[in-house]
């Protein structure tokens, strides 16, 4: 009768190591979308900051190309003056064409814009990789857990089938022979 014990406890534990088994291979899934997740986190975070200093980098050339028309124009009106023998205030004429540090302002400002978005999107992406990083850290732990207790589980299947083993030898009949 005690070999039927072990027979249903065989096969209590091997369910238990088969859906331990299977948890594994679904973590393991969930654990390699995660991955792939915070790659592409990693990936949209860098192509935002990538386009803003893009926007910052075309803000400054259209900048210094005002700045340096600006600065031909009134050069040009300064040099056009003194040929015709005109007295000139030629700081009223730079101010006149804009040709001032305003433009340094302006691509300091968007320099600061630039940097300020960048903040931005590092912070938030921060706090999604965070996130990701903190259900990895969780995924990782049930993983090990489920392993400890298969190995648990594994050992003790092996001495319940021996224990079966010797049991079904203990229980055969001898009929009288031993």
């Amino acid at each position: 009768m005690s070999f039927l014990i072990f027979a249903a406890r065989k096969l209590q534990l091997k369910r238990q190591m088969n859906d331990l088994s299977f948890r594994n291979m679904q973590l393991s899934q969930q654990q390699q979308t995660v991955a792939k997740q915070i790659a592409n986190a990693q990936k949209s975070i860098n192509s935002a900051k990538n386009a803003v200093n893009y926007m910052g980098s075309i803000s400054n050339a259209v900048s210094v190309f005002n700045q340096s028309l600006n600065q031909k124009n009134a050069t040009a009106e300064i040099e056009k003056a003194k040929a015709d023998g005109q007295a000139i205030d030629e700081k009223a004429i730079m101010k006149k064409y804009g040709v001032t540090d305003a433009s340094s302002t302006i691509s300091t400002a968007a320099n600061v814009a630039g940097n300020v978005m960048n903040s931005i999107f590092d912070a938030a992406g921060q706090v999604e990789l965070t996130r990701l990083n903190a259900k990895d850290s969780q995924i990782n732990l049930e993983m090990e857990s489920n392993e400890s207790q298969l190995t648990a589980i594994s050992a003790e299947y092996q001495n319940v089938k021996k224990s079966e083993g010797e049991e079904a030898k203990n229980s055969a009949p001898t009929f009288g022979l031993a």
